[in-house]
């Protein structure tokens, strides 16, 4: 996938622009008139990611009458499994603004019409600087099997490959997290609760009956057990083993 060679950075309107021309909406029909006239479908989108201008070409591939897109995020274009990789390239492109395209060479991205159908896309991006912050070109092109020399099936299988590592690689991110969690929140109050149990057991607290020693007992040896199931579970959760060992206890 090649980038644009042009760079539509530090476009400002001419300093001997008719004043008739500056009016902002006189302003908004020009720019849309020009890129009306555009054979590629072109998205104009704000800092946050927002759709604020979208050209005739656009409309017709997407499906979307114009007012519709306008104010949406550009993420509403993207299918769901391929947003989690779509938000970091915007994020990094939002932060080193320049003349890019959205994917790697070897990466195709899937674009979403309103009917839901998907197609094979590739999107290129163009800072424009404007008084009221840099806005990005989107430049939305249909890839097709001519002009990929690939068949689409094969491009499809390939990018449902890297959204299933990316689900894969946020599952392992949460699992992480999850077992984070279980280790704080599970073995702190149940070590908590073998400690003072001990010390009630051994008499450190004051004396205790031989009855109430028993109850402490049962409660420890509870206690240890079950500490050293959480302790099994978690060591099976980070070796990614697909169910835990069945423990047997005493009755």
């Amino acid at each position: 996938m090649n980038l644009r060679s042009e760079s539509a950075a530090g476009a400002r309107p001419p300093e001997g622009l008719p004043e008739r021309l500056r009016d902002a909406r006189t302003a908004e029909a020009l720019c849309r008139g020009l890129l009306d006239t555009a054979r590629d479908a072109i998205a104009i989108v704000d800092r946050d990611g927002r759709i604020a201008l979208i050209n005739a070409r656009g409309e017709r591939l997407l499906g979307y009458e114009h007012d519709a897109l306008v104010g949406r995020t550009f993420e509403l274009l993207v299918p769901e499994r391929y947003r989690t990789r779509y938000r970091g390239h915007w994020a990094e492109y939002a932060a080193t603004p320049g003349v890019r395209s959205m994917a790697p060479q070897t990466v195709f991205l899937f674009a979403l019409r309103k009917d839901s159908r998907e197609f094979a896309a590739e999107v290129d991006l163009s800072p424009i600087e404007t008084p009221g912050g840099t806005l990005a070109a989107a430049v939305i092109r249909e890839v097709t099997e001519r002009n990929l020399g690939e068949d689409p099936g094969a491009m499809r299988e390939r990018s449902e490959l890297e959204a299933k590592d990316l689900r894969t690689q946020e599952a392992n991110r949460l699992t992480s997290e999850l077992l984070a969690h279980m280790s704080h929140d599970l073995r702190t109050p149940l070590n908590a609760i073998i400690g003072f149990a001990d010390l009630m057991f051994n008499g450190k607290v004051g004396p205790v009956s031989d009855l109430h020693k028993e109850y402490l007992g049962d409660i420890l040896n509870s206690s240890h057990h079950l500490l050293q199931l959480l302790n099994d579970m978690l060591a099976l959760a980070k070796a990614g083993l697909p169910r835990a060992r069945r423990v047997p206890h005493g009755g």
